[in-house]
């Protein structure tokens, strides 16, 4: 068993507390240095970032969810004499998306899966399209369509 705290310059280590785990190494492409610990994201001798492993290689390759986000639902407005709503979308940062809706289960607050253009769901590539002369920018998705 080793001990490490952070992947922080050693200076910065002297004040926190101490995590015991099992210590694996790994080598750096660019120097060829051996003795990198598993909590250190660049090369000790280099600073070379981390090659990535297989597993993070294959999660990136993954184009399945490309395209799927995570949003926050800030506003609702009902649009007049139909049975759709607009729904505000924060999907991080400054960035907010638009889309029409009937889904009756979305609620202010909500929390909610949201494909985008270019996002592939079955055979259908989502785009921004127009519903009842509204733009809509996105389109949310029922988990049951993932």
């Amino acid at each position: 068993m080793s001990t490490f705290s952070s992947t922080a310059p050693l200076e910065s280590r002297k004040n926190l507390p101490p995590v015991s785990c099992v210590m694996a190494t790994w080598a750096c492409g660019e120097c060829g240095e051996e003795e990198n610990g598993a909590a250190d994201a660049l090369c000790l001798s280099c600073d070379a970032p981390r090659p990535a492993s297989a597993a993070e290689a294959a999660h990136d390759s993954d184009d399945k969810y490309k395209g799927f986000l995570v949003a926050v639902v800030r506003a609702l407005e009902d649009l007049p004499g139909k049975k759709l709503r607009v729904a505000v979308l924060d999907v991080g940062g400054s960035a907010t998306l638009s889309v029409v809706t009937n889904a009756p289960n979305v609620n202010v607050g909500s929390h909610c899966c949201v494909a985008t253009p270019g996002a592939v769901v079955g055979e259908l590539v989502i785009k921004k399209t127009s519903v009842a002369g509204v733009v809509s920018e996105a389109r949310l998705q029922a988990r049951q369509l993932l």
